[in-house]
């Protein structure tokens, strides 16, 4: 990835997580203890300050009780992004996941928390 198509998508990652998190009713900080994550990691995952390993991307879904691939943004979603910010800014919010299909086909598996 380039470094503007980087930092788009930990944005765009921070944003999905963040309306995971609130579409959940779970707090910045429960869901950092219910994840076994440092204090302040979920507020820089929002706020596109931090990025994230598999394994840490893995507890949070568990946590939230969702699949990995919802608190993803997708390919589309990080290209529109990039043509739409310069017109509205960093403030913006994109990630919709109201829109995407959960579960199904082989890739089909829903975390709980019970994994970890």
């Amino acid at each position: 990835m380039t470094g503007d198509t980087e930092q788009t998508f930990i944005r765009l990652f921070g944003e999905c997580v963040q309306a995971a998190r609130r579409t959940a009713g779970v707090s910045q900080s429960r869901l950092e203890r219910d994840a076994d994550l440092r204090p302040t990691t979920i507020s820089g995952l929002e706020r596109g300050e931090v990025d994230m390993d598999v394994y840490s991307l893995y507890r949070v879904a568990c946590a939230l009780g969702v699949d990995m691939r919802d608190l993803l943004p997708s390919h589309e979603e990080t290209a529109t992004w990039r043509r739409v910010e310069p017109m509205f800014g960093s403030s913006m919010p994109y990630c919709d996941t109201s829109n995407r299909p959960t579960g199904g086909g082989a890739h089909a598996h829903q975390p709980s928390a019970d994994h970890l």
